[in-house]
């Protein structure tokens, strides 16, 4: 387990949370694994994607674009890109199998991303402007 004061970062995994208050420090995230066992301050466990978006050439990151979330064909969240192409979207109670998808609808700018979940977060999923990507990563 990482903690980062301030919000700075945190790696919480594979806990079987009951009965804590954390109400006096940062909210507490934890995704990988988790469980949360009930009567429990200041912690979510809400599973999280991020992922980068590129240009069409694979190399070149986009930054300040609207990348959206539907889990199963329902919109779920919304974000933008930062100067580093990276973007963070949670809100959805995801299990293995759920169908996820990933899409830029900037216009011009649009790509999708197509994968099933693995029921908890997942990190380095890309988007590819002006491509449509299909994966299991299961």
């Amino acid at each position: 387990m990482l903690f980062g004061y301030g919000g700075a970062f945190q790696d919480l995994s594979y806990l079987d949370v009951r009965d804590s208050d954390a109400s006096g420090g940062i909210m507490l995230y934890c995704q990988i694994g988790c469980r949360d066992s009930g009567n429990n301050r200041n912690w979510n466990f809400t599973p999280k994607i991020v992922g980068t978006v590129y240009q069409s050439n694979g190399t070149s990151v986009i930054g300040s674009k609207t990348v959206k979330f539907a889990l199963n064909g329902t919109l779920v969240d919304t974000a933008l890109t930062d100067a580093g192409g990276q973007f963070t979207l949670s809100g959805a109670v995801m299990t293995g199998g759920n169908v996820i998808t990933l899409f830029l609808d900037n216009g011009t700018s649009t790509g999708v991303t197509v994968t099933l979940g693995s029921g908890s977060t997942m990190t380095g999923i890309s988007v590819y402007q002006n491509r449509l990507i299909v994966r299991s990563l299961s």
